[in-house]
């Protein structure tokens, strides 16, 4: 099984690009249990992020927010936020990201 990580510059910025002008946003069908420590690490960007829990539930530190996402339930991140998803039995999450205008 392969293992995934994001990828954050020295400020925990995000450095992959998301979408484009031609296509503004990417959806990423994502299974926790294949991130390191099955969680996806504290970063920030400046798309907004929908994060949808398909199964199980999760832990959406964002910010001093704690959110709690049963399966079934969703939540809209703005920019500009330090965000970590921690595991909670999730086996499956799905993240969108939407292109910051140019």
């Amino acid at each position: 099984m392969d293992n995934y990580k994001i990828t954050a510059d020295e400020t925990l910025r995000e450095t992959v690009q998301h979408g484009d002008s031609s296509y503004p946003f990417t959806y990423y069908p994502e299974n926790i249990w294949q991130f390191d420590f099955h969680r996806i690490d504290w970063h920030w960007h400046y798309e907004l992020e929908f994060v949808y829990v398909a199964e199980g539930t999760a832990t959406c530190l964002a910010g001093t927010d704690k959110i709690e996402l049963k399966e079934g339930l969703a939540s809209l991140l703005t920019a500009v936020f330090f965000i970590v998803l921690r595991r909670n039995a999730v086996h499956l999450s799905q993240t969108l990201f939407f292109h910051r205008p140019c």
